[in-house]
Parts: C-alpha cells; sequence; structure tokens
C-alpha cells in the first residue's frame, strides 16, 4: 500500500510518498520512498504533464480499461484552468 501525502506551505508543497508492505503492520514498516518540495505551480504542471502523457500514450479508452475509471479530462482541465488563474494572481 502507498500513501502519498502532500503538505502545502504558502506557495511550495512537500510530497512524500510512503510505503506500507504489511498492511496489518503499516506503521511499523513504513518506508518513505520519495521526498521532495517544490513550488505548487510545479507540481500542478507535473501533474498535467503526467495525465496528458498518459492520455497521447495509452489513450483514454486503454486508461478506463486499466483503472476501471473514465479518463479524467475534465479534472485535468480544472486543474490547468485553476493553476493559470492562480498564475494570474501571483
Amino acid at each position: 500500500m502507498f500513501r502519498w501525502i502532500f503538505e502545502r506551505d504558502q506557495l511550495d508543497v512537500q510530497v512524500r510518498i510512503i510505503w506500507f508492505p504489511d498492511h496489518n503492520q503499516a506503521n511499523r514498516n513504513a518506508e518513505i520512498i520519495f521526498n521532495a518540495k517544490c513550488t505548487l505551480d510545479h507540481l500542478a504542471r507535473a501533474i498535467i504533464a503526467g495525465f496528458r502523457r498518459l492520455q497521447h500514450e495509452i489513450g483514454e479508452r486503454s486508461y478506463e480499461g486499466d483503472w476501471g475509471f473514465p479518463f479524467p479530462a475534465h479534472e485535468i482541465a480544472a486543474v490547468d484552468q485553476a493553476r493559470r488563474s492562480f498564475a494570474q494572481l501571483s
């Protein structure tokens, strides 16, 4: 099991991915496998770029087949719009 933790500090975001090898003893055996700090804008751009790459490489139909959910095109567009709006305010 993986847990993603996002902690915002003004315009920066600390991102940690923690891996729990044993669901029953998750807290004892947890291991941080990713730990980085970036700007909120950089994180949003990375998420948008990752989903667009996925959309291009495997397509929306394959995404839904693999994950059991429709490709989140509207949600990604909303993140991009929010990022652009926030950038205009800064």
